[in-house]
């Protein structure tokens, strides 16, 4: 035991706001922990993604309780830990092996977008099911461009499936970075590299996240904490990681 061995050491999740898409809403929001709500970030929102990662996130009736689970590279080397926030371990394995007992929980595959917005800050993008399913066809083709253009959401497109209808966020490219532009990126990139850097080695050593904790992340046991929507299911069947 030594001074770098102290839980102040521990490195912290640089972003600074955990956004995802709220059908209902029309926008991206986030839970405000002080505040103890939801808070509606209107449109239109720039960024630039710096790192795609896999996690689970849901809501648990039976539990009063929410789900988490770590974050990982790839869904099919990488095994998943999925917890509820109260305490207790939904499932853990490759998403695949546990997929069912995880959405029978309650919990469901989310794309984990870390960006950096155009005042420089980094905060994390969280998409489900529709929302994720459109992220998916916006970079299908065009994902190398990525690494140094802008992302913008001007609106929402409004789509229908069966009886339902629902709407969805409208990506959009818009332009490369400028040199200060990239100057920041560059900056935020290496604030989070240093993080996913001992988080990822973490998750490695435990084999799924086990050192994970529910104050690790930004939800809280509040089930208003859970924006929830009522875009149709992403088939996970074909996950891109």
């Amino acid at each position: 035991m030594g001074f770098l061995d102290k839980d102040s050491q521990k490195a912290t999740n640089p972003a600074t706001k955990f956004l995802s898409w709220n059908s209902n809403e029309k926008c991206f929001t986030y839970y405000d922990k002080q505040k103890e709500t939801n808070v509606h970030l209107g449109l239109p929102l720039k960024f630039i993604v710096m790192k795609e990662l896999a996690t689970v996130k849901g809501w648990s009736d039976e539990q009063g309780s929410g789900i988490y689970s770590n974050e990982v590279e790839s869904t099919t080397k990488q095994p998943l830990t999925v917890k509820y926030f109260k305490g207790g371990t939904v499932a853990k394995g490759l998403y695949q092996e546990i997929r069912e007992k995880v959405v029978a929980a309650g919990g469901k595959y989310h794309q984990s977008i870390y960006c950096m917005l155009e005042d420089g800050s980094l905060v994390n993008i969280s998409l489900k099911g529709a929302a994720m399913s459109r992220w998916l066809e916006f970079t299908q083709k065009s994902r190398s461009r990525l690494s140094d253009e802008w992302v913008s959401v001007p609106g929402f497109d409004t789509d229908r499936k069966g009886g339902v209808t629902f709407n969805v966020p409208a990506f959009r490219f818009e332009g490369t970075l400028t040199e200060a532009q990239y100057k920041a990126a560059t900056s935020a990139a290496t604030v989070l590299s240093a993080y996913l850097s001992d988080y990822l080695t973490a998750n490695a050593a435990t084999e799924g996240g086990d050192t994970q904790k529910a104050s690790d992340y930004p939800e809280t046991s509040d089930p208003f904490s859970f924006t929830e929507d009522i875009e149709p299911i992403y088939d996970n069947n074909d996950l891109p990681y």
